[in-house]
Parts: structure tokens; C-alpha cells; sequence
């Protein structure tokens, strides 16, 4: 026993000899790993109704793998300011989750922001209206509907007509929007043009009852062409105290099912600080859309040049192209059950000349304990690009996205974009 141990006793001394001589090179490498760590930071600041009552929140930072290095929940009415170590010099993801629940289905709004710009950011529901005050307006005189137009309104309003008092024309909202301003126009059989209603600043209940006649004009015309199509669809929006999370107005909102390659749009110039026209068209199974703001109406929107092409649209190799000056982009994916779930994730970035990503990985991270959600199941829903920087930076685009509503797929506001809706 006693020669065991003697012979025992060198080989324990080498191995701990070697053991000793490893240590302070691995030491030295974990020291040498720590001193080139760099602190990133971010901030959310959350009003106090940004969440709804059955919604959970989540912020994720990804690296270009894929990999999650960082994630926290939130909730309403907390400042938060999140921080975490990584290697200098890296480019990072930025995931907004938000989870709620609609007659027993989950719902999952997801946006990615690749190469996040590292700030301060606001989760405001702006897509609230910021005024509520009833509207109720009551115009005798005013003839017969015309007959070739659609809608009796011109905007999103609900209303009536009845023939009493030589065509009485009524309408009431609670809707009030812009900052509080209201807009309202409608068109008779006998007048060129639409008539419309207007007051800025609205602070406490509307009730007018006058003759038609008395309003004044929306005169001032706006032309929009477009290239072959099956049908169309434009959208005028006008914007008070314009930015990029401005509540918007619709002045006009006009589809056709039919093959048209112009509309004239009328309204009335001077009253909002920006209009913003959305177009969209279809042709065979595939749907185009468009859009343009301006300070005032010299402009037309005229057979817009779509600059792009789509290589891939899968969300683990998706690659674009585009000859057109865009600063941001945006691509929309969807999968669903229809008991169980639904999901729209949206991947945003500013955009070059050529676009790729790959977030299969990422998505699949985020949702690993969620049966039956997987990057596999998501479908290609649509593809945009957009041009905001004489308006907001591409940080204020970000910014914007996070203010809408849940189930927006737009970028907020952008001077111009173009993109197509996948069937």
C-alpha cells in the first residue's frame, strides 16, 4: 500500500504542475474578454395606456445571428432605462412583442428593427384620437344627392339625407381629429364641386343647423392616374401640426372595382399643413400601392415609377433591389390559426440600394415556447419602401412605428413609398 501511494504522489504533482500553468493564460483571456465589453443602452418610456387590459409586452436585442443578448417585459406607465455588455462595435436588432387576447385567440404584433439606433423612445398610443367632442350638423336646402357619386359624404362620417326642407342633410360624430379640428364635406346634384364644413380647434360640442348653400367650396383639384389595372382605390388625408405620429383626417376615401386610369379629387387647399394621397391598384394576382405628401396640392400623382424588385420574400433569405432613393423599408409577414392564434410580424430598416435579412432564427427564438408558431409558418403578406428624410430622421420613423395601432402594417408617415401586396 505504502509503494501505491509513493507512486500515486508524482503523478497527482504533474497534473496539479499542469493545472498551475494553464490558469493564468485562461485568466488572462477572460480578463482581456471583459475589458473589451461595451455598455449598450436604450430607454422606453411607457404611457399609461399603451397596453391594453388583456396585452403583455416584451423588448428583445438580437444580434445579426439571430441570437437574443437581451429582453425585458414592460408594462404601463414606466420609464424604463435598460442597458447590457457586449463586444464593441456592434450592430444590433431591436424587437417590440406585444401579446393580447381577442374572444380566446392570441394575438401577436411583432416588429424587428434591424441596426437599432440606441436612444430614447416613446410607447404613446397616438393612433387615439385626442379629442372627443360631439359633432352635429344639420344643412337644409341642399337638393338631391348627386347621382354618379359613391358615397353622399365625402369623408368617414356617418350621416343621412331626407328630402324634407328641399333636402335635409345631416351628420354626427364623435370622431374628432388632428389636434381637434373636424372636416366634413358632401355633394349635391347641382353644384361642380363638394361643399364642406371646417373648424379648427374644437373644445367643446358642435351643433349648426344652416342652409347648404352657405358653405363655402372645396374647388381645388387634385389628378391621379394610374398605370393598367383591374381596380383601384385613393385615399386623401389631410395632417394638422404635422409629424411623424400626427393623427390624420380623411378628406376622401374612393374606390373603384373597375378598370379607371384616372380620379379627380376635390378638395380645398389651405387647410391642413400637409395632404397625403395613398394609391392602390391590382393587376392579376398582384396589388401595387403608393403614396405621396405635400405641403399643398401642386402635385399629381401620375403613373408612379415602381423601382424594385423582390429576389426572395422568405423570412430566412429575404433579398430586394431597388433603383429608387428610399431611406427605410419595411416587410410584413402573417401566420394563423383561426381558433388559436394569429401573428403579424414586421421586419424594419433603412433601406440601400440592395436589401437582405434573414430572422427565422430570431422569430423562432422569440417564440420557442409557443406551440405551433414557427418562422416555417409564416406567409410573405407585403413589401414597402420609403422615402422620409426631408420630413424625419429614419430614428423618427422608428418612433413613429411605435406609436401606431396594433394592427397597422405602414411605417407611419413617410414623404414618399411604394411596395406590393403579396396575394
Amino acid at each position: 500500500m505504502l509503494k501505491r501511494l509513493i507512486f500515486l504522489l508524482p503523478l497527482i504533482f504533474i497534473v496539479a504542475c499542469s493545472s498551475s500553468d494553464d490558469s493564468p493564460q485562461e485568466m488572462q483571456e477572460e480578463m482581456e474578454e471583459e475589458e473589451m465589453q461595451e455598455t449598450y443602452s436604450f430607454g422606453i418610456n411607457v404611457s399609461s395606456d399603451y397596453l391594453s387590459d388583456t396585452e403583455t409586452g416584451k423588448v428583445y436585442i438580437s444580434n445579426i445571428a439571430g441570437v437574443i443578448v437581451f429582453e425585458a417585459d414592460f408594462v404601463n406607465g414606466e420609464n424604463y432605462d435598460f442597458s447590457f455588455e457586449a463586444a464593441p462595435g456592434q450592430t444590433f436588432d431591436f424587437t417590440l412583442y406585444r401579446r393580447f387576447e381577442v374572444s380566446g385567440a392570441n394575438l401577436y404584433r411583432v416588429t424587428t428593427f434591424e441596426d437599432f439606433i440606441f436612444s430614447s423612445y416613446e410607447l404613446d398610443r397616438k393612433d387615439v384620437p385626442p379629442s372627443l367632442e360631439d359633432v352635429s350638423l344639420e344643412y337644409f336646402n341642399f337638393g338631391q344627392p348627386d347621382p354618379t357619386e359613391q358615397n353622399l359624404f365625402y369623408t368617414l362620417t356617418s350621416g343621412s339625407y331626407s328630402s324634407d326642407n328641399g333636402g335635409t342633410l345631416t351628420t354626427s360624430s364623435e370622431q374628432i381629429r388632428n389636434g381637434g379640428s373636424y372636416y366634413m364635406a358632401a355633394r349635391n346634384d347641382s353644384d361642380a364641386f363638394p361643399r364642406y364644413f371646417w373648424q379648427e380647434s374644437v373644445t367643446a360640442p358642435i351643433n349648426v343647423s344652416a342652409d347648404f348653400s352657405t358653405l363655402p367650396f372645396a374647388d381645388d383639384v387634385m389628378n391621379i392616374s394610374f398605370p393598367a389595372n383591374d381596380d383601384t382605390r385613393s385615399i386623401v388625408m389631410g395632417h394638422k401640426n404635422y409629424n411623424s405620429n400626427s393623427i390624420e383626417n380623411v378628406i376622401r376615401d374612393e374606390i373603384s372595382s373597375s378598370k379607371i386610369d384616372e380620379m379627380n379629387i376635390f378638395l380645398k387647399d389651405g387647410l391642413f399643413d400637409f395632404y397625403e394621397v395613398l394609391c392602390s391598384y391590382s393587376m392579376g394576382n398582384r396589388s401595387y400601392h403608393y403614396n405621396e405628401l405635400s405641403e399643398g396640392l401642386d402635385f399629381n400623382i401620375s403613373n408612379p415609377d415602381f423601382d424594385f424588385s423582390i429576389q426572395n420574400n422568405t423570412i430566412g433569405d429575404f433579398s430586394a433591389s431597388t433603383s429608387g432613393n428610399y431611406d427605410n423599408f419595411n416587410a410584413r409577414y402573417e401566420a394563423t390559426d383561426d381558433t388559436s392564434f394569429n401573428v403579424i410580424y414586421n421586419v424594419v430598416g433603412a433601406s440601400g440600394q440592395n436589401i437582405s435579412f434573414s430572422k427565422d432564427e430570431l422569430f423562432d427564438a422569440i417564440f420557442s415556447n409557443i406551440l405551433l408558431i414557427s418562422a416555417n409558418g409564416l406567409e410573405p403578406k407585403s413589401f414597402g419602401l420609403g422615402n422620409s428624410s426631408s420630413v424625419n430622421s429614419f430614428q423618427d420613423v422608428i418612433q413613429g412605428f411605435l406609436n401606431v395601432s396594433v394592427n397597422t402594417d405602414t411605417l407611419g408617415h413617410t414623404e414618399q413609398s411604394v411596395g406590393e401586396i403579396f396575394q
